[in-house]
């Protein structure tokens, strides 16, 4: 998988190329953002708890080190939070990290990942007259991938079953996020900023109030609108 053009000119004079995954990657990227150069994300951070459920992953992911990074704690001063522009940068810097990491995961365990349509593709290919080898190798992206195709598709299946069990749905509900609602106004107003320098508290506002109307609806003792088949 090819690499990300990260390069650094040591005190040699000399050019060093360096992964995302080095840990001076980020402070040297966002020097602003980390101006003590406290490492960045890198491999095999340990948890540093002991988890009840015995899991066996034992390291910190990417993604629970970059949520770590963008919440705001108490006696910590929240530089990344409140940077504005930059901290947008900084986010979407993260989410093609995170990405990438998993697509390389991916495309590094093809041999351990199930999937029914693997002959279904291969006899596609021999049906139009084109060799697999001559392709290129292929990589398959299963439906666990959050966005894929197989993703999307599977959702969609699944959709389509409930309707066929249950029947048509009696109603449709669209739900949209208010960017000038209560909770986000009065978070922002102390602190002087706008809705677009914390996109973050949107989603999470968003993902709230979207819980507690499906809670609503599809309580045991009785939704808004009677009894819930699904």
């Amino acid at each position: 998988m090819e690499t990300r053009d990260i390069f650094l000119e040591s005190t040699s004079g000399k050019l060093q190329r360096i992964s995302e995954l080095h840990p001076a990657y980020l402070p040297l990227q966002y020097p602003l953002l980390f101006p003590y150069g406290e490492d960045g994300f890198r491999l095999n951070i340990p948890i540093g708890f002991e988890d009840s459920t015995a899991r066996k992953r034992k390291n910190v992911t990417m993604r629970e080190y970059f949520a770590f990074r963008i919440l705001e704690r108490r006696w910590e001063a929240p530089t990344i939070t409140r940077s504005g522009r930059l901290f947008h940068q900084f986010l979407v810097d993260a989410y093609t990290m995170i990405e990438s990491s998993r697509l390389r995961y991916l495309w590094l365990n093809q041999k351990k990942l199930r999937s029914s349509s693997y002959a279904e593709i291969q006899k596609a290919a021999t049906r139009a007259g084109a060799k697999m080898t001559e392709q290129g190798s292929r990589i398959f992206i299963p439906a666990t991938f959050t966005g894929g195709k197989r993703y999307m598709k599977q959702h969609y299946y699944d959709a389509m079953a409930l309707c066929k069990y249950h029947g048509f749905p009696d109603i449709f509900i669209t739900f949209t996020c208010n960017p000038k609602c209560s909770e986000v106004t009065r978070y922002l107003k102390k602190y002087n900023l706008t809705t677009e320098d914390r996109p973050e508290i949107l989603c999470r506002v968003f993902k709230m109030k979207l819980d507690n109307l499906i809670g609503e609806l599809t309580k045991k003792n009785g939704s808004l609108f009677g009894h819930v088949a699904v």
